[in-house]
């Protein structure tokens, strides 16, 4: 986050309460003087896994994103299982052969 937008005193504050949060929830060990490294990911019902994904897709500023390409993430680290569900009325899943995508 600080080489994305910088060392003020605005990120770095943002930053240490964004790792304290995720490792409150067990999501993340470390921090401060200790590396930050991944725990245990959450796993994420279909429904969850969609709303999930429609997340990334508002957060990227994308019309569409791979389905797989959602599930690896890196903003998503923190949860497996990522099969969205079709009943999702904020995404329309297409699929072809080759590749499942979100809009």
């Amino acid at each position: 986050m600080v080489a994305q937008w910088g060392e003020s005193s605005t990120v770095q504050e943002g930053v240490g309460k964004t790792i304290t949060s995720l490792r409150r929830l067990d999501l993340v060990a470390g921090g401060g003087r200790i590396p930050i490294s991944p725990m245990t990911a959450l796993s994420a019902t279909s429904l969850g896994a969609a709303w999930l994904i429609h997340a990334a897709m508002l957060t990227r500023q994308v019309q569409a994103l791979d389905v797989h390409e959602a599930a690896e993430a890196p903003e998503l680290f923190w949860v497996v299982g990522m099969k969205p569900s079709f009943d999702d009325p904020l995404l329309e899943l297409h699929s072809s052969a080759a590749t499942a995508l979100a809009r």
